[in-house]
């Protein structure tokens, strides 16, 4: 006895595939949306670094999880490394006790002990580690192919 294998039409495998393809443009749009959106905080923040007391590293990090939570999931673990370098930072900064405000890269702190300032330059150095960069690349890449958005400017 021969079983017979149903095979689904032509037209529900397009209907099934259109859709699948639709939900995934939905999802890229929202993203680059969003993109763009938090490029231009990113953007102003950047502009504010010489600012004393204004506090870059909070805002900038809740940015940068806001496009991680959007991003779609091929970008996904791009994201995850470049929000937890900056969440490592925003923990050390935390840990020297020194306020996120008064932090800029590059410049210590006052008031820092020696291994305060290595801890804190330590992890701060990550953001500049292959493995970050790399993973920065990947997303600005993305940006500007597929969502036309000059996220590295």
């Amino acid at each position: 006895m021969r079983t017979r294998v149903r095979t689904p039409s032509v037209a529900a495998v397009v209907l099934l595939v259109t859709t699948a393809l639709a939900g995934c443009s939905d999802t890229v749009d929202g993203y680059c949306s969003t993109l763009a959106d938090e490029q231009q905080t990113l953007t102003d923040l950047a502009d504010r670094t010489a600012e004393p007391g204004f506090d870059v590293l909070t805002p900038s990090l809740a940015a940068l999880e806001r496009l991680r939570d959007e991003a779609p999931d091929d970008l996904r673990d791009e994201w995850d490394t470049v929000v937890r370098a900056w969440a490592a930072l925003a923990d050390a900064v935390a840990d020297a006790g020194v306020d996120p405000g008064d932090y800029r890269p590059g410049q210590v702190p006052e008031g820092l002990g020696r291994a305060e300032r290595r801890q804190l330059a330590a992890v701060a150095s990550k953001l500049s580690s292959p493995r970050v960069v790399g993973a920065a690349a990947g997303i600005e890449d993305h940006a500007l192919e597929v969502c036309e958005v000059d996220f590295g400017a």
